[in-house]
């Protein structure tokens, strides 16, 4: 971690300046990212708003929930998991993972830190990030001033996905909050999201006989998706989309459209949209119903982008739904690009449909790029200190 001394600004907010990058969120990419840069002895601070790591997966998921992919998909670098016969690894297993991987590293973020907001300083160069405590009598302001920032919160949330929630009248329920599907018998469910939590929910209202529609960006089997990272070594991905869209064709017929591209919504949007066996069985059978394109909620109802509206009794949105991104990192529009000249990083901006342990890729990558800007810079001042001692 970076050393630091603050400077007081006013009785309420101490400014902190930094060589090394802000890394906001200590996420699993947070936490690998920091790892790395331990590594190539740069310095640096991380910012996470919750009391614990990886607070999405211990504070907004619920206990049964587990990896839908074998667990090297989710292997952090430097790190690797148990060499023993688990293929998917649960909840539990995958904390207690990250525990190991805090203390390894000696990772010490700044907890009960929230980020207000973040602008780029032209004149400066520098990247100021505005926090406030989220804990205690008194809340105590911090501005951190770095040339870097790192962006390892959940990202890429379409805000279209909720537009007009709040005039929804039915049960809205948060993926941390769900608990079991008993109490959605014979209800009309609506299930956003196609992660883990949102695939796992979906499952367990099917189960309790509730009439569930699933909403996730687009989807793709593990079977195909496994192979099709594989030819991406050797395919352009047009070509091999069109080859994903043609199984998804056959293995879905009419029920899911396959020409929205998978591929290509993990190559823009940074999502792995994998279907589970047990998913897939369940919309061959007219269990489970794929919906697409959410307009708009009414009162009782969602209206879609191509006119139909469904009467709805509850939503339930996954823990992969929500970003306050877009909210606190001001004057920047996100694209397809991973960083920018002003020193941005994000990882849910890295451009390529990697898909196998994306996250490894994605810290090592970031880390990559801050090492080699960090040691051009101390290449730069120790020229200069030479140049003094000459004189």
């Amino acid at each position: 971690m970076a050393t630091y001394s603050p400077s007081l600004h006013s009785k309420r907010t101490c400014i902190y300046t930094l060589q090394g990058p802000i890394i906001v969120g200590a996420s699993p990419l947070g936490l690998a990212v920091s790892a790395c840069l331990t590594d190539k002895s740069v310095p640096f601070v991380i910012l996470e708003r919750s009391d614990c790591t990886a607070s999405l997966w211990q504070n907004r998921t619920y206990d049964r929930l587990k990896h839908h992919l074998p667990k090297q998909n989710y292997q952090l670098p430097k790190h690797p998991f148990a060499d023993d016969n688990t293929e998917n690894i649960t909840k539990n297993d995958y904390i207690e993972y990250l525990k190991s991987y805090v203390k390894k590293f000696e990772i010490k973020p700044c907890f009960n830190e929230c980020v207000r907001h973040a602008t780029y300083d032209v004149p400066s160069s520098m990247w100021h990030v505005f926090t406030v405590s989220t804990t205690g009598p008194n809340r105590v302001e911090k501005e951190y001033r770095s040339p870097m920032l790192v962006v390892a919160t959940k990202g890429g949330t379409d805000q279209g996905v909720v537009r007009g929630l709040q005039d929804f009248s039915g049960e809205i329920v948060y993926a941390k909050h769900y608990t079991s599907g008993e109490n959605y018998k014979n209800k009309n469910v609506i299930v956003v999201g196609c992660g883990t939590s949102g695939m796992d929910i979906a499952l367990d209202l099917v189960k309790q006989h509730a009439k569930v529609l699933f909403v996730p960006s687009t989807v793709i089997l593990k079977t195909t998706y496994n192979l099709s990272i594989k030819l991406l070594k050797w395919l352009p991905l047009l070509l091999l989309h069109l080859f994903v869209s043609i199984v998804m064709l056959f293995a879905f017929g009419r029920r899911i459209d396959p020409w929205l591209g998978p591929l290509q919504v993990m190559k823009r949007h940074r999502e792995n949209p994998i279907l589970d066996v047990a998913v897939l069985e369940k919309i061959r059978t007219d269990d489970l119903k794929v919906v697409y394109g959410l307009k708009k909620f009414h009162n009782s109802s969602v209206e879609l982008k191509n006119g139909d509206i469904l009467n709805l009794d509850s939503v339930i949105l996954g823990a992969e739904c929500f970003s306050s991104v877009p909210y606190w990192v001001q004057d920047q529009e996100f694209s397809n690009g991973w960083r920018d000249k002003r020193g941005l990083y994000s990882a849910r901006l890295i451009n390529g449909a990697k898909g196998d342990n994306s996250t490894f890729e994605d810290a090592t990558k970031i880390a990559g790029a801050i090492g080699n800007v960090w040691m051009r810079k101390q290449s730069k001042e120790k020229q200069k200190r030479k140049k003094k001692m000459m004189c």
